[in-house]
């Protein structure tokens, strides 16, 4: 029963692991809840998908080299909307105040 205990609480350990390894970081997250609020042109919004483990290749976003969205350029991109509040979990982005 002991051993077994174990086993569980390792398997629950690593598959724990793994799903957040393949689970869009927490930028994406906020990028994606953004984006409900705007209307983005389908040659932007394509780009971005969740099942990407960082928004960085994502059209009209930048990152650092840790995978934090820097900087955001959809003014050419024919973006119309207002930006809610998920804005406010992008840390690392610059220029907000």
């Amino acid at each position: 029963m002991k051993m077994r205990l174990v086993l569980w609480l390792w398997f629950l350990l690593f598959s724990t692991l793994v799903w957040s390894s393949w689970s869009l970081s927490p930028d994406g997250v906020a990028l994606l809840a953004l984006s409900k609020s705007l209307m983005l042109p389908g040659s932007t919004i394509s780009t971005w998908s969740a099942s990407d483990a960082t928004p960085c290749k994502w059209k009209g976003v930048l990152c650092d080299k840790m995978n934090h969205a820097i900087s955001l350029n959809l003014s050419s991109s024919g973006v119309s909307g207002s930006l809610g509040p998920q804005i406010g979990l992008l840390n690392y982005l610059h220029g907000k105040t």
